[in-house]
């Protein structure tokens, strides 16, 4: 009996120490992240918007802030054909770039790998935005935040957008990762019958 009491002692340590993080809340990573995006923002010359614009064009440097947090860039609209719920969608996107998560931290740039595209999701079936079982690429780049844009945009519409942690990826959750997707295109919208 006391080599069990003894086992389930040490597994809750395990656990405990395991659960332990840095020492850094959830609103101090809010916060860095505010601080690393503002940032970013001034060192692209980055003007945000309040309220989408009425006739949907973006100058180059202009991008709206959406209520989730994800900042929304419109390079092209597309051709009309608007995702509803239950829509299957497939993006591809020419590269990411992760914001640093700390100080001392750098850049990342991801070139995009055709072997890795086209991602697919259902519109407005959270579930299908992530893959929290995974290591691969639906891990690190599917999302809520990929999908706000089509609240605007459809079929064919290539976005540059800013993805913070809290709309993001089961990576950018594990890591309170930001990332900014340039050139994401819509390939793809089959309406549910």
């Amino acid at each position: 009996m006391r080599k069990l009491t003894a086992s389930f002692a040490f597994i809750a340590i395990i656990i405990f120490l395991a659960s332990c993080n840095d020492g850094v809340s959830y609103a101090e990573r809010l916060e860095r992240e505010k601080k690393r995006v503002k940032q970013f923002l001034n060192e692209q010359n980055i003007e945000v918007l309040d309220t989408y614009p009425k006739n949907g064009v973006f100058k180059s440097n202009q991008y709206y802030l959406d209520e989730s947090g994800v900042y929304i860039n419109v390079v092209d609209s597309g051709n009309g054909k608007r995702a509803s719920s239950r829509s299957q969608v497939y993006f591809r996107f020419s590269e990411v770039i992760e914001l640093p998560t700390s100080e001392s931290d750098t850049i990342r740039l991801w070139q995009s790998s055709p072997g890795l595209q086209p991602f697919e999701f259902l519109y407005l079936i959270p579930t299908s935005y992530t893959d929290p079982y995974s290591q691969g690429p639906t891990y690190a780049y599917l999302s809520e935040g990929v999908t706000i844009p089509l609240k605007h945009v459809g079929e064919n519409a290539i976005v540059n957008i800013l993805v913070p942690f809290k709309a993001g990826s089961a990576y950018q959750s594990s890591a309170f990762s930001t990332l900014f997707y340039k050139r994401l295109k819509y390939t793809t919208i089959i309406n549910a019958e």
